[in-house]
């Protein structure tokens, strides 16, 4: 079932000036090559590949052995050889590294030179040293050639059991079971995803798993594989043995550090990098799978793409630094939406365990010194995920969880009341698809580049594209514009309070008429009181009032005229605060904060309420930025209600003040 596209490309001979030279076209070398190319256009580039295959999306090639998706659908996006800067190599195994005269070698006898190497050559899975391991029947899962092999298996397969409950061993489970087919999964830790769920949340996720048609043995070791000529079952520490045909091997991975290690780059668990992506070697750096940071080998997608992106930077010349990752995953294995962040487990931190349960949904959230170190969820995510993003936000940047926060996560499970609906909001660098590692500001740098559906940022961008579970934040996205929304906080804080005092000093303060006139050395007199006192002033200041409320009242529409994108709502509700701030100063001039009686009083009274009421409402929506909620938002509402009631009989009432004042 060979149905792959191949490369046979050959380098061109000449080096041209400054070519970079990346070994592994997976996820981080790819990544590597497209930031590069953003930093400089006319870097010349070769991305060298050891299989035959154009670059593929590893990510998703157990969507391909669930037979979800289509084989061409793993090459979406992969463009990078149409570059006419960047040659994409296939079947060229790297051999050796000459570092002094700069020049890799492939196993046929290529030379490659280089002005700076990037070395993505990722991992390969990791076998476990069983008995029997090598007989015929036995698969590893990890690369397009394991897919193909375990898709021609799948049909003829009638008990399949798979070595590993992490992720990759849950999803080979679920595409094998498609035809009906008996599968066991055998994990030796105590529980499933032992790295990313705690013991309650994994149990949830082994009942989903077991719902499926699939056995579940946690806490079970294999002593060997049963079987003289090929694999006919496994043999348990227990003495249990479960029969099958098919075993596949999913206990983890490997880093490749062959290659450095021959060059005499310095490796430990994987090649060891600094905070540049540079290794021993200052020409030389390496990224993904096969690098090693600060002691710790990522095993996952995102913190590859994070490294990409520093080395790129680099490379052109652009100080980037990587300071780690926090280990992130928000996936749905086997369908069920599964989250995880920081320490789900022991901590060297003292923390309180916060936890919300029901039948199909299990939360709980670490806090330390009133900050999330930790989370785990399994369920449904019932705001189409935007919860889980926040909560990798909040983790990520360390954020203060207040109170009201904790209480309202122990009534329904949830930090947040507003469901995350406006996506766009977000920082830039809010990470909406954790699978690609994919920011808010990456997918409105998409849509600016004229993506106008999902299906056109999954092309451009990888989001959504391997679990599906983004896709809500992404339509949302999509149908706020997708605009860079600013937040202004401190601003609108400031503004708001502003329009508020002003307005609540013009409700109890009048400003008294002057008594006496002094001349002066110059002999030249002037009263203040005059601005309010003369017909002429007081019509002057009275059409600028008109015309500020006029303006202030086209504001308030801003929100519910969706095609109207020149600037941002935030700073709209800036623009409106500060025209409210400035209509009371009008009126200030106009009455000198005179209530006056019967019509001038309510108009005056509703003027001035809805001025206060507003720089409330305003002040509490930035604070409740701040502090995500809890009582900033409800005196929001109280506060936008209130402004509400006192706008409605300002029009009338300033039609009978003009009135009144023309007529009679």
């Amino acid at each position: 079932m060979a149905f792959a596209q191949t490369v046979t490309d050959t380098a061109s001979a000449a080096d041209p000036v400054g070519r970079v030279v990346v070994v592994g076209s997976g996820p981080a070398g790819v990544a590597f090559a497209e930031q590069l190319c953003r930093h400089d256009p006319e870097r010349p580039i070769v991305l060298l590949g050891d299989e035959p295959y154009r670059p593929y999306d590893r990510v998703r090639l157990t969507s391909l052995l669930a037979r979800e998706l289509e084989p061409n659908a793993l090459y979406a996006g992969m463009r990078l050889e149409q570059r006419r800067n960047v040659e994409v190599l296939a079947k060229h195994r790297i051999v050796r590294i000459d570092r002094a005269a700069r020049i890799v070698h492939d196993a046929r006898g290529n030379a490659f030179p280089y002005a700076a190497l990037v070395l993505a050559t990722g991992s390969r899975p990791r076998v476990p040293d069983i008995a029997g391991i090598d007989l015929p029947g036995v698969y590893v899962f990890r690369s397009m050639s394991d897919a193909e092999r375990l898709l021609a298996r799948q049909v003829a397969s009638r008990a399949t059991v798979v070595i590993g409950g992490g992720l990759l061993g849950l999803e080979a489970a679920r595409a094998m079971r498609r035809f009906n087919t008996r599968v066991h999964v055998v994990e030796h830790e105590s529980r499933l995803m032992f790295h990313q769920l705690d013991q309650e949340g994994a149990a949830l996720l082994g009942r989903h798993v077991e719902r499926l048609g699939i056995r579940v043995r946690v806490g079970a070791q294999v002593r060997r594989i049963v079987g003289s000529l090929r694999a006919e079952g496994v043999l348990l520490r227990d003495g249990n043995v479960i029969a099958c045909d098919t075993i596949i091997v999913a206990t983890g991975i490997v880093p490749n550090v062959e290659l450095a290690r021959n060059a005499g780059i310095a490796v430990g668990r994987g090649i060891r990098v600094d905070d540049r992506m540079r290794t021993s070697d200052p020409s030389v750096y390496a990224i993904g799978e096969c690098c090693e940071h600060r002691d710790v080998v990522y095993g996952l997608v995102a913190p590859g793409l994070e490294q990409a992106a520093v080395a790129a930077g680099n490379v052109a010349g652009v100080d980037a630094r990587y300071a780690g990752s926090i280990l992130a995953s928000s996936l749905k294995v086997v369908g069920c939406p599964v989250f995880s962040i920081g320490d789900v487990g022991d901590s060297a931190k003292p923390y309180r365990a916060y936890t919300y349960r029901s039948a199909e949904r299990y939360r709980r959230i670490n806090v330390h010194r009133g900050r999330v170190i930790g989370a785990v969820a399994v369920g449904a995510a019932g705001d189409g995920g935007a919860d889980f993003s926040r909560l990798r936000a909040v983790g990520t940047e360390g954020r203060r969880i207040w109170p009201w926060q904790l209480a309202r996560f122990a009534r329904c499970g949830e930090l947040w009341n507003d469901g995350g609906n406006d996506v766009g909001s977000w920082p830039a660098a809010a990470v909406v698809c954790t699978c690609r590692g994919v920011t808010r500001g990456a997918l409105a740098e998409a849509v600016a580049a004229g993506a106008a559906t999902a299906e056109s940022i999954a092309a451009s961008t990888g989001a959504s594209t391997v679990c599906g579970s983004c896709r809500p934040l992404v339509d949302r996205l999509l149908g706020a514009g997708a605009r860079a929304a600013p937040t202004l906080p401190r601003t609108l804080l400031a503004g708001g309070v502003a329009a508020a005092a002003v307005a609540l000093a013009a409700s109890i303060v009048s400003v008294p008429y002057q008594d006496s006139v002094g001349g002066g050395a110059t002999g030249v007199t002037w009263r203040w009181d005059v601005v309010w006192r003369e017909s002429l002033y007081r019509q002057i200041s009275g059409f600028s009032l008109l015309a500020l409320a006029a303006l202030v009242s086209t504001l308030s529409l801003r929100k519910r005229i969706r095609r109207f994108t020149w600037l941002a709502f935030p700073s709209w509700q800036l623009a409106h605060v500060l025209a409210g701030l400035a209509a009371v100063l009008v009126l200030l001039v106009h009455t000198g904060f005179r209530a006056g009686a019967n019509l001038n009083f309510a108009l005056t009274f509703c003027f001035t309420g809805a001025v206060l009421t507003g720089g409330l409402a305003g002040a509490a929506t930035a604070l409740a930025r701040r502090f995500d909620g809890g009582p900033p938002r409800t005196l929001r509402r109280a506060a936008l209600a209130a402004h509400v009631l006192l706008l409605w009989p300002l029009p009338v009432l300033l039609g009978f003040h003009v009135l009144t004042g023309y007529y009679f």
